[in-house]
C-alpha cells in the first residue's frame, strides 16, 4: 500500500462541509436518559456511507 493512500480512502467516502450543513438539521438531537450517548453523529453517518458504498459488512 502507498503511503497516504488511507488518507484519501477515507476522505473519498466522508462528507464535505457543504453536505453536512444540509445533513445535520435533520438528524435528531440524542434525548435518551439510559445507555451510551453518540459522540459524533458526522462520524457515524460517514461511517454508514462508507459500509454502503463499498458493500463491507
Amino acid at each position: 500500500m502507498q503511503e497516504g493512500m488511507e488518507v484519501n480512502c477515507v476522505k473519498r467516502h466522508a462528507l464535505t462541509d457543504e453536505q453536512w450543513q444540509i445533513i445535520e438539521p435533520l438528524i435528531p438531537k440524542s434525548q435518551t436518559r439510559t445507555g451510551r450517548l453518540a459522540r459524533d453523529s458526522r462520524l457515524m453517518l460517514g461511517g454508514i456511507f462508507w459500509i454502503l458504498g463499498t458493500g463491507a459488512a
